[in-house]
């Protein structure tokens, strides 16, 4: 049986492997239906080896107790240095 949950999560064949997240804080807008979450992720590239370590920005919209839209914003230098790119250079 396919458990697409698993298969989301597992690091074979995926560029980086995520072992915890932590620095949650979360700001509710509730007239507009809108929670922010801030965190961090830390694991490593599983090609290269190096850290992987980035911040979060969600913005997720909730409307009927159902999300509606979910924005995820990130550090795209911390992908790149845990990559080793541009030309293997940190």
């Amino acid at each position: 049986m396919v458990d697409p949950f698993r298969d989301l999560h597992q690091t074979s064949g995926r560029p980086l492997a995520v072992n915890s997240a932590d620095g949650l804080h979360v700001y509710r807008d509730p007239a507009a239906s809108v929670v922010i979450l801030e965190y961090e992720v830390h694991g490593e590239s599983v090609p290269t080896g190096r850290p992987y370590d980035n911040r979060f920005v969600s913005i997720v919209t909730i409307k009927d107790d159902k999300v509606t839209r979910w924005r995820d914003y990130l550090d795209p230098v911390a992908v790149f240095d845990a990559a080793g790119w541009p030309g293997g250079q940190g």
